[in-house]
């Protein structure tokens, strides 16, 4: 069974040759690698998940970081358009973009489906573009990996979630959350909302965090931050950036972070 995807030709383009383009102009337009992220090996980044040309700089901007050192990617998605109180398995074999065809890490997946807190639920993959944007970046960076999708359902007890996920998270392993921030305020309000809801994640205050953080991937970086707690990964922030800075549209606009832990 090949998932594939259902997010070419909408938020990245369907053509490989046109993808590929479009990825190098991401990475061309990513912001500098701050000081405290130089150097350092990622253990898991935040991105954000729109369409590339809003903001794939940004996405580019944690990525561009990532060593050819990784053999499991683990993939947590917020769910756009299933509600459900857990995290959602996958029941491909193998997940498609233009760039190719990538492998579900079937011996992860069947440890993660003993626990109580996963699912097997394919339908919320169905239509969802959170997790899929992120993997071209992926094929671009690295050789060869295995993919853990997890679609994120709401309310979801974390610190149990984390403590599961442990159990298959090696040296060779990288976490990605995909999120954007704040939606549709006004260019200065969505500012201000960002500041904060990218100071509660540096300080990996969870009760901060669940008071500030203004974000459709909340769920899984509550997660992250669990994760990161228990294996004491620090973040560190690469970028932000906004929708206006495409559109032009101040008055109703979406914010972008990408944060790498290290």
């Amino acid at each position: 069974m090949v998932r594939k995807p259902n997010a070419a030709g909408g938020f990245y383009p369907a053509d490989k040759g046109e993808l590929t383009a479009e990825l190098e102009r991401c990475f061309q337009d990513a912001a500098a690698v701050p000081p405290e992220a130089q150097g350092k090996e990622v253990k898991a980044i935040i991105a954000p998940h729109a369409g590339y040309v809003y903001s794939g700089a940004t996405a580019a901007s944690a990525y561009q970081l990532l060593k050819n050192s990784y053999r499991r990617v683990i993939l947590l998605g917020p769910s756009h358009y299933v509600g459900f109180d857990s995290v959602a398995l996958d029941e491909a074999q193998k997940w498609r973009t233009p760039l190719g065809e990538v492998a579900l890490d079937k011996d992860a997946l069947a440890t993660l489906s003993h626990s109580r807190y996963f699912k097997i639920l394919p339908e919320a993959f169905a239509r969802e573009h959170s997790i899929e944007v992120q993997i071209p970046f992926l094929q671009k960076q690295l050789k060869a990996f295995s993919l853990v999708p997890l679609c994120c359902g709401q309310e979801l007890p974390s610190v149990s979630i984390a403590m599961e996920l442990n159990k298959i998270i090696d040296n060779a392993t990288l976490v990605v959350a995909s999120s954007d921030l704040s939606h549709y305020q006004p260019l200065s309000a969505a500012r201000a909302t960002d500041r904060e809801s990218i100071d509660s994640i540096l300080s990996m205050d969870q009760e901060d965090m669940r008071a500030h953080l203004d974000a459709c991937g909340s769920e899984g970086i509550f997660i992250l931050n669990e994760l990161a707690r228990q294996n004491r990964w620090q973040p560190r922030l690469v970028d932000y950036r906004t929708s206006a800075e495409v559109s032009g549209d101040e008055s109703a606009v979406v914010g972008y972070a990408s944060i790498v832990y290290v």
